[in-house]
């Protein structure tokens, strides 16, 4: 009897319909020997994020103070409640400091130095950085390079930037946590439907970044239409022969798939909900550049970002990001009750009640607020089957901030959460408590090598995070 060969695809397979390419998320069909969980691994392949929320943490609740060690079990503070559903595959780090923010003249440019150090680890000044090449980038020329986009830096639409130079280092460094050199901040992607054009057309797969490394022009809005009509109507005739090919968890995947990518079209061609029921004015989120954000609420627009980014990142078109939640001056509304764009992040970080150091209450709730984004967009990592695990097993998500006390302005004692474990590269379900002051750049540096980054050195780095690394 004749053997039926198994349908195979390529990792980097897409489907092509009137000049568009589509990617596909990952598929059982890609993995190319019977050694199925050690090749889905290889499939699937390491992702980082590096997410990042402005003005540091309330103080004294981190479980600073324990003795250096690896604790089995650990206790989130009530800010980061949102979180506990994924403490299984979270690790808190503790005890970790970065020195180099706080070289320079007192307080002058402390959110510049402390939000722009804060994946470089070197010291910055009114001139700028040394090198400047921060974690992501370093990582994004070992893990980028087969990818159709190195990396993605985003932001969040509706984030209204503060310009003034803070003491004369400039707000390129309290508005950016990406540099590719002293001064050479990544541009953010802030605009939803530019980032959601720029990731449908992504069409090359090549050493650097593809033909066009994910530049490519995107399609005008105007011509969104069209481009549903002909270009997506090619690409869902291939999907439908390659249904019929693959077996059913596939085809479950795909639909899936599919089905997200029908989501995220009708997000950007139907007016939103505002949090209250009634639809917000002005048109359709996002179709107006010049003004992003302007129709939907923060929550709104952060969801959207983080949906695209899981879009980037199981369908292989990127494998490193950053996302800022806020800039460090940001005077946003967050849509929260008695919270608005005069009663902003920064100024209530400082709001102590009646002369007691107490963190005031609206500080609090944006921080939580900011927590359960987090939440929301491990739950979605979470919710997309990799076959050796989910997209978040299969990634690292290092969480932080640029102060570890955002009062005090304090570089000491600066907590880092991780979720998920890279593939199984990372240890998880832990507390590490490094001693005092252990380089914040250590924790980076751990991240890189596990990333692939054949280097011993990062920043200030004394060495790695022992019980981090498998």
């Amino acid at each position: 009897m004749r053997r039926v060969k198994p349908f195979r695809l390529d990792r980097r397979a897409v489907l092509r319909g009137a000049g568009i390419s589509l990617a596909l998320p990952w598929l059982e069909a890609m993995v190319p020997s019977p050694a199925y969980a050690k090749s889905a691994a290889a499939a699937a392949g390491p992702r980082v994020l590096f997410l990042y929320f402005p003005t540091g943490y309330r103080k004294g609740d981190w479980a600073a103070n324990k003795t250096a060690g690896t604790y089995p079990d650990f206790t989130l503070p009530a800010i980061a409640a949102a979180l506990n559903p994924f403490k299984s595959k979270l690790t808190l780090i503790t005890g970790l400091a970065n020195k180099t923010a706080t070289v320079g003249n007192g307080g002058d440019g402390i959110h510049a130095r402390g939000t722009g150090c804060w994946l470089n680890c070197e010291v910055l000044n009114t001139t700028g950085f040394t090198t400047g090449i921060s974690a992501d980038q370093v990582i994004a020329k070992t893990s980028g390079t087969t990818s159709c986009i190195p990396s993605l830096a985003l932001g969040v639409p509706g984030e209204q930037v503060a310009t003034f130079a803070e003491d004369g280092y400039g707000a390129v460094y309290y508005n950016n946590i990406s540099f590719t050199g002293p001064k050479a901040n990544v541009q953010k992607e802030n605009k939803p439907l530019d980032l959601y054009n720029r990731l449908i057309s992504c069409s090359g797969f090549g050493t650097g970044g593809g033909s066009d490394g994910g530049t490519a022009p995107p399609p005008a809005v105007s011509q969104r239409t069209q481009f549903e009509k002909s270009a997506m109507a090619g690409v869902k005739v291939e999907a439908s022969r390659l249904m019929t090919c693959v077996g059913q968890d596939d085809r479950l995947r795909l639909q899936q798939y599919f089905d997200s990518i029908s989501e995220l079209e009708r997000r950007f061609t139907t007016p939103p909900v505002g949090d209250g029921g009634a639809p917000p004015t002005g048109g359709a989120l996002c179709t107006k550049p010049a003004a992003p954000g302007a129709n939907g609420t923060f929550q709104q627009n952060a969801q959207m970002m983080m949906d695209l980014l899981i879009l980037a990142f199981k369908c292989g078109l990127t494998n490193v990001a950053t996302m800022m939640l806020d800039g460090a001056f940001s005077r946003r509304d967050y849509g929260l009750t008695d919270i608005d764009n005069v009663n902003y992040v920064h100024g209530l970080s400082h709001g102590e009640i009646g002369g007691k150091t107490v963190d005031h209450p609206r500080w609090v709730k944006i921080t939580v607020h900011y927590f359960n984004l987090i939440a929301y967009l491990l739950q979605q990592m979470d919710a997309v089957n990799e076959g050796n695990g989910t997209l978040l097993d299969n990634t690292i998500v290092y969480i932080g901030s640029e102060f570890g006390d955002g009062d005090a302005h304090s570089q000491s004692q600066h907590p880092v959460i991780i979720a998920g474990s890279g593939g199984g590269r990372l240890n998880v379900n832990r507390h590490i408590a490094t001693p005092n002051d252990t380089p914040l750049a250590n924790s980076l540096l751990s991240v890189m090598q596990v990333m692939g980054v054949q280097r011993t050195a990062f920043g200030d780095s004394s060495g790695t995070v022992p019980g981090l690394a498998i």
